[in-house]
């Protein structure tokens, strides 16, 4: 695995209070990173990523649904 990728899950219009905290990808059979989501509720969620790369964050992103 090139990179060690976090995430974690929250809705930013309740901020923290389905906050899924820092939880690792894991890669498939395929080579795809994976994170689980729990979506408890409607409305709007975002995803927020960060890939790692000896040690240092080389990306940070976020997804909005």
């Amino acid at each position: 695995m090139p990179f060690k990728a976090t995430g974690r899950s929250d809705m930013p219009s309740m901020r923290g209070a389905h906050d899924s905290g820092d939880v690792e990808l894991r890669l498939n059979k395929k080579n795809d990173y994976l994170l689980p989501v729990n979506v408890v509720m409607p409305g709007d969620w975002e995803i927020r990523l960060i890939f790692w790369l000896n040690g240092q964050p080389v990306y940070h992103g976020s997804i909005r649904f």
